[in-house]
């Protein structure tokens, strides 16, 4: 019967074990100091000169054994385990992938034999388990506990099981017998206490309903402790509680002698350590080191004050191990509080760094290593644990404060020393950072007389003595300098991924995806962290969705608005209202306010609109999406849809730089005025890490795009007056935008590709005598003279607001491409402004005759009236040319097109014409006239994205 190798994906297996070296160091953890090497040891009983080596395939990279006194030829993991437990492929696959926690086969995975049965006279409430006399797998247990013996083993009641059953009972009633047995692939242990049995199955797969790593069968009682017996068995209680008594009087008396001779009993009598594990694995790898060990039933359970106080009768000193994980920290944190003179050992946080969190996880690492090392290691280790009571009483009775445990008290209160990165200073001085404070994910700068309160309140908190407090409050140590010796805290830009983003309220912290818009309470379970100063200063409320998105037939993206109640959308709706004019009435008022769609407009000019609307909400969640990426990374760019009587310009106040100012009342944003970029030797002072957006506003004519090319898709330099700088990476730099009154030129593909383009309509407008509006319109006009977000601004409104954006930033992030708007216009003002005013106004006065449209017309005479109309600005006939065919192909929209031939004149003399067809036909009409020659047509063809474009001469319309 062949097998399907492909079921499984192996590639995950040597990724998880280094390409094998991991399993070998754990099926050989006698052998071999170095971590990459494993040579010159023996496996088999008759080899005494080490034949055997593990060595890295410098064909695959996978590692191999070989065993050179056998004529075997080199093996990998697999292959090793095929011929170990003499299984097929599959087997072997099955073994190894439950081994080290990696997804099998559907159906596939590692199960022990399970069978229900008749119960065979048996009552509901049975149970039994059958134990191996001694540990059968020795391969399994060296893994789990590399150092830990049979004799280890027994004293903590850890056995091998062969099998357990139960009676269960079914929905109906009926009994019926489960019975779970263990095999080589899927080991069973347990813990032996008489009137139950913990339990444990390390190849359980994580995440299973039923199939658990722990559990119990029997009568479990209300509170565990393992190894709390085998603690007190080491020491004679008994006496031990006599000379405590006799302490106690001897104290009472003042009998320093007696007080002496009891403390020397005692000190002899007590156990120099116990040591409290936060679970079994843990506790059975400490014991394994020479230490007595207790743990609790699960990580959640801590000693309490009473079982801490039978303790100190026979220790000298309880050491607690904690995990390195935000709750093992947190745990360990409210059990040294609530015991002060309980000692935390903390771990190496390099563990961390390797996704490893407790112990058991540290002491595998070094399951190579002599045991005598491995415990000098850990007594070392011992000697550097702490306790929060941070200070003493010295043989004099003076009290005295312990630096270095007031630092590890601060420490685990949250309190750092923060240097702002990527900062750099022409002086070379140091920068000496400044404190924070950490509390429920968020990050506050505190100062020394900040911290010293900390500790006084906690002092007073609980309930230590006065003179205490006063040596705090009088204590030198609160100062800058001795502070610094305080641990660094690296700040990561966690609350935002590819697919999500936190936004941090008064209330509650919200993520944001493609699917939802959660409220998460703060705690410290949330893992993300945040400034103080980005936390939005006000409530949140998550409200139902304002609008929905679906794809038409034609494969357009439809927008459907359910409600208006947030303003800020409102005023997108009407500044993306290209054909706005079509709703109004004679005196210019508008009759579809807030409208998106309208009856009076065709469904090609609905669906534009809509579009401009849809690429608005892209700009804000693209804005609001903190996460930087190379291949979504632009610059956002608002400009006029419509132009003003200048090319070089247009009406203005449309409510361009609106759009992203209205987002910095969530993310932190810096707006630089464009005068800046050329007045000002500093113009990026004020940009900082801490910088999320910078808007350059109002760029002027002809701007360089190509001057914020670096800033978009590469690092980010922010010079600051005074001589920092700050050279910030991509991945952490401020998103840009701008907005401009001109046209830059998308025909030059790097602008085109980092600008996320959006266009304002001129709904909102600065009336003129030039450009007939009959009224100037403001947002404020729109909402009864009231400007949105300011300080009178109404919570409620805020939080339509905030839903709304907060919306758009999911609908971003459900979005696989780019929604721009409509460029054909922005193109065709760019070309009207390479024209330049001169040319743009003769040319607009030439086509008013129609003579000169969709007719044959003589060049040379056209050439002459702009010799004669424009004086210096004519410049040349190449450069009318140019002129020309520039302004046709900015009305290319409108179907305008260009042709140019030598035709015969009135004179019968063959020069050149140009014909200007406004017809949509592009190609003009032959007559009765002979061609003498063809002049290839120049014809501008410029890139057309998006073909229903329309544009709406500002002429088009005469109220």
């Amino acid at each position: 019967m062949s097998i399907n190798n492909n079921l499984f994906d192996l590639q995950l297996l040597w990724e998880a074990t280094n390409n094998g070296l991991t399993f070998f160091q754990d099926e050989f953890p006698h052998v071999g100091t170095k971590r990459n090497s494993l040579k010159g040891f023996s496996v088999r009983a008759d080899d005494d000169t080490g034949s055997c080596h593990v060595s890295k395939s410098k064909t695959n990279g996978l590692y191999l054994f070989n065993d050179f006194g056998t004529s075997d030829k080199a093996v990998n993991a697999v292959d090793y385990v095929m011929k170990r437990d003499n299984v097929d492929f599959f087997q072997a696959c099955k073994t190894l992938f439950s081994q080290y926690n990696l997804p099998l086969p559907e159906h596939k995975k590692i199960n022990p034999t399970t069978f229900s049965s008749d119960t065979n006279g048996k009552e509901l409430g049975y149970w039994h388990v059958e134990f191996y006399n001694e540990i059968q797998n020795k391969n399994e247990f060296k893994r789990l506990f590399p150092f830990a013996t049979q004799e280890v083993a027994t004293e903590y009641d850890f056995k091998e099981i062969k099998y357990y059953e139960k009676v269960g009972q079914k929905e109906n009633g009926e009994l019926y017998l489960m019975k779970t047995v263990a095999s080589p692939e899927f080991p069973i242990f347990g813990y032996d206490k008489k009137h139950f049995v913990k339990i444990y199955q390390p190849r359980a797969p994580k995440g299973d309903k039923y199939l658990l790593k722990h559990g119990f069968i029997g009568t479990k009682p209300e509170r565990i402790i393992y190894g709390w017996e085998n603690a007190f068995d080491k020491v004679d209680l008994p006496l031990i509680e006599i000379h405590l008594m006799e302490l106690s009087e001897a104290k009472k008396r003042d009998d320093k002698k007696m007080v002496k001779y009891h403390l020397e009993e005692l000190h002899k009598l007590k156990l120099d350590y116990v040591l409290i594990a936060t679970g079994g694995s843990d506790g059975i790898n400490l014991a394994s080191l020479g230490y007595p060990v207790i743990w609790f039933n699960s990580e959640s359970e801590v000693i309490n004050s009473n079982e801490y106080y039978e303790l100190s009768k026979i220790a000298k000193q309880i050491v607690y191990v904690p995990d390195l994980d935000d709750t093992g920290v947190r745990q360990a944190v409210y059990v040294g509080v609530k015991n002060i003179e309980l000692k935390l050992l903390w771990l190496p946080e390099t563990l961390l760094s390797d996704n490893k969190k407790d112990f058991s996880d540290w002491i595998r690492n070094l399951k190579g290593e002599d045991f005598e090392k491995v415990v000098s290691i850990f007594k070392k280790m011992l000697s550097q644990a702490l306790n929060f009571k941070f200070w003493n009483y010295n043989d004099k009775g003076t009290l005295q404060l312990n630096e270095k445990k007031m630092l590890h008290f601060l420490k685990h209160h949250n309190i750092r020393i923060y240097k702002t990165p990527y900062k750099s200073q022409d002086s070379g001085k140091e920068d000496d950072g400044y404190f924070i404070n950490i509390q429920n994910n968020i990050i506050k700068q505190v100062f020394p007389s900040d911290i010293r309160n900390i500790v006084l309140n906690w002092l007073d908190h609980n309930f230590h003595a006065i003179d205490i407090w006063n040596k705090v409050l009088r204590s030198s140590f609160f100062t800058q300098n001795q502070l610094k010796a305080l641990p660094f805290f690296e700040f990561k830009k966690n609350g935002t991924g590819k697919d999500f983003q936190y936004y941090f309220f008064n209330n509650t912290a919200v993520k944001v995806t493609s699917e939802t818009i959660e409220e998460i309470e703060y705690s410290r379970k949330l893992q993300v962290s945040c400034w103080e100063e980005d936390v939005i200063k006000r409530n949140f409320k998550k409200l139902e969705p304002f609008f929905t998105v679906a794809t038409d037939e034609l494969n357009r993206k439809r927008i459907t608005i359910l409600n208006k109640n947030s303003n800020y959308f409102k005023v997108l709706i009407n500044t993306s209202r290209i054909f706005w004019k079509k709703d109004a009435d004679a005196t210019q008022n508008d009759l579809n306010p807030f409208g998106i769609n309208s009856d009076k407009l065709t469904e090609e000019e609905n669906v534009l609109q809509e579009l401009h609307l849809l690429n608005k909400m892209y700009c804000i969640g693209y804005m609001l999406h903190q996460y930087k990426r190379q291949s979504r990374a632009f610059m956002v760019l608002g400009v006029d849809f419509v132009s003003g009587e200048s090319v070089k310009g247009s009406y203005g106040g449309t409510a361009k730089s609106f759009l992203q100012k209205a987002v910095f009342t969530l993310i932190a944003g810096k707006n630089i005025g464009a005068k800046r970029l050329k007045e000002d030797g500093f113009p990026m002072d004020g940009v900082t890490p801490k910088t999320k957006y910078v808007l350059f506003d109002d760029l002027p004519a002809y701007q360089d795009m190509e001057f914020f090319y670096n800033m978009v898709t590469d690092d980010f330099t922010a010079n600051q007056k005074g001589g920092v700088k700050y050279n910030m990476p991509f991945d952490d730099s401020p998103k840009i935008g701008a907005t401009t009154n001109f046209a830059p030129d998308m025909n030059i593909s790097s602008t085109k590709r980092r600008t996320l383009v959006y266009h304002n309509s001129d709904y909102y407008h600065e009336a003129t005598e030039e450009n007939g509006f009959l009224f100037t319109r403001k947002i404020s006009d729109d909402f009864n003279g009231k400007d949105l977000f300011d300080k009178e601004y109404k919570d409620e409104d805020y939080n339509n607001d905030y839903n709304f954006m907060l919306q758009c930033l999911q609908f971003y992030l459900s979005q696989t491409d780019k929604i721009e708007a409509p460029i054909g216009n922005l193109v065709s003002k760019n070309n009207l402004m390479k024209i330049g005013d001169s040319y743009n106004k003769f040319f607009k006065e030439l086509f008013k005759d129609e003579i000169n449209l969709n007719n044959w017309v003589e060049k040379s005479k056209v050439v002459a009236m702009a010799k004669d109309e424009l004086g210096n600005k004519f410049m040349s006939a190449q450069r009318f040319n140019d002129n020309l065919q520039l302004y046709v192909s900015a009305y290319r929209d409108l179907g305008w097109s260009i042709e140019m031939k030598k035709r015969k004149n009135e004179n019968g003399n063959a020069v050149p014409f140009f014909y200007i067809d406004t017809t949509g036909s592009k190609t003009a009409p032959e007559e009765n006239n002979e061609e003498v020659a063809t002049e290839q047509s120049k014809q501008v063809e410029q890139p057309d994205l998006f073909e229903e474009a329309k544009k709406i001469p500002d002429t088009d319309l005469d109220f």
